[in-house]
């Protein structure tokens, strides 16, 4: 009495299911591209290029400010340590100064 169709509803038996017709969508193909085609792909290529090139630039800047960044940090933390080292051995000198060493 009834059928399942592909859209998965029940429909009467007598009523058929048709896709739409779709030949009016039809268009031709050029095989052979026109001059505007090949500059315009080209365009498309030097821009795609261009947009890589820039973004491989700003991130190596990223990378270059982070090394110095990192760089500077380092530097300052071998400071500290040198000062703290110095701080130690003056303390050091002190005790053994009045230790009598």
């Amino acid at each position: 009495m009834f059928r399942l169709l592909s859209k998965q509803v029940l429909k009467p038996m007598g009523v058929c299911h048709h896709p739409p017709q779709l030949h009016y969508l039809t268009r031709s193909i050029s095989t052979t591209p026109t001059e505007t085609v090949i500059y315009n792909k080209l365009c498309c290529l030097m821009e795609g290029q261009e947009r890589l090139r820039n973004e491989i630039e700003t991130r190596l800047d990223r990378i270059e400010s982070f090394q110095e960044r990192l760089g500077n940090e380092m530097e300052t933390k071998f400071h500290r340590v040198d000062e703290k080292f110095e701080r130690a051995e003056g303390r050091i000198e002190t005790l053994h100064e009045k230790l009598g060493y």
